[in-house]
């Protein structure tokens, strides 16, 4: 008897402040049978444990934690588990580390792209950095680069038959309950 098994892969993607962080929150809150992860609980601990303190040495921690997050997409995929990634990622830059992974194995994608107009997205990452919850390594968001740059780098990537959705985090009613749930049925069946 052959039985058939699909791997179950899940991106969710936008720009900082969007949102990701909060649907991660309720993914775990409705407990995903998933592991998830997030860009930035990896690389925010490495940059306070490494004691790093440029913008530089956070563009240098991007490209360790993305080369992370496809060494563990492999095992997953190996492992037959499914697997929720989330960063802002940049598919001109990440298209060919995870696609290069994910051609050898029965896949099915799902990208959650979450988005907000600029200015919202400028207040949000505002707010963060004047609290301090934002390290170093972060860059503050310049509303010129947003208009420059969301358009063009922080989308869905080019994946065969992926399912996509996106959403605008300022429409978003129910606390991401709706699509965490979605997310959650993906997985599932």
């Amino acid at each position: 008897i052959h039985i058939y098994h699909m791997n179950k892969i899940v991106f969710v993607n936008g720009y900082p402040a969007s949102g990701k962080t909060s649907l991660l929150s309720e993914l775990r809150h409705q407990r995903v049978p998933s592991p998830i992860l997030a860009k930035d609980d990896i690389k925010e601990p490495l940059f306070r444990l490494l004691n790093l303190s440029t913008k530089e040495h956070g563009k240098q921690l991007n490209e360790l934690v993305i080369a992370f997050m496809c060494q563990q997409l492999g095992e997953s995929l190996r492992a037959g588990t499914p697997l929720i990634l989330e960063a802002n990622f940049k598919p001109i830059y990440d298209q060919a580390s995870f696609g290069a992974i994910l051609k050898d194995y029965n896949v099915a994608i799902l990208q959650v792209l979450i988005t907000a107009p600029a200015e919202v997205l400028l207040a949000r990452d505002t707010e963060r950095f004047n609290a301090g919850e934002r390290h170093e390594g972060h860059e503050p968001l310049r509303i010129d680069s947003i208009y420059a740059t969301q358009i063009d780098i922080v989308k869905h990537f080019d994946f065969d038959g992926a399912h996509n959705i996106t959403v605008n985090s300022v429409e978003i009613t129910d606390g991401y309950k709706q699509l965490a749930g979605e997310i959650t049925d993906f997985i599932t069946n």
